[in-house]
């Protein structure tokens, strides 16, 4: 009787001070970031604008999902690889669904304590980006057609000018 009064004990101790996003779920996430063509500088910041990462592509990292207590990090993530245009992304957070299982397991202490503290109230909406880089192209560059009157031409072309009847 005593073993069970003790695991009786010991597991409502368990639930009451822990949160079920915290038990079933992380804080901290791998994400993937690919890119074609391989080999792109990536450079990614948090909400408060430091640098997290600076790396190449392919890049497989672990970013954390807590910023403060009920407060979710997001990440800027800046691509960029010469001849190539630059490529800026986010990564965001969503709120966990198992954190609404402190309803039935985790109580008030979890879900207003241990998973906002610990940060694994939150998930990451799309932890997996994969960006094809466009060329730096001057096609996109028209060619400019002015109309100028006799006197608003510099002096020097007015050599070569051809009249037309």
């Amino acid at each position: 009787m005593k073993k069970i009064k003790s695991f009786v004990f010991l597991s409502l101790t368990i639930l009451l001070f822990n949160g079920c996003a915290s038990i079933l779920s992380t804080s901290s996430y791998p994400v993937s970031i690919v890119t074609d063509p391989d080999d792109a500088k990536i450079t990614i910041t948090n909400k408060k604008g430091h640098n997290v990462f600076n790396g190449k592509s392919p890049a497989n990292i672990i970013l954390d999902t807590r910023a403060g207590f009920f407060s979710k990090e997001s990440y800027s993530v800046n691509i960029q690889k010469e001849g190539y245009q630059p490529v800026i992304t986010s990564i965001e957070c969503k709120l966990d669904g198992w954190y609404w299982g402190n309803i039935l397991i985790g109580g008030l202490v979890g879900m207003l304590i241990v998973d906002p503290l610990s940060g694994a109230m939150w998930k990451f909406d799309s932890p997996n980006i994969s960006r094809t880089l466009n060329k730096n192209s001057n096609d996109n560059v028209s060619p400019e057609f002015k109309i100028m009157t006799y006197n608003s031409i510099p002096s020097e072309w007015k050599n070569s000018l051809v009249r037309i009847k």
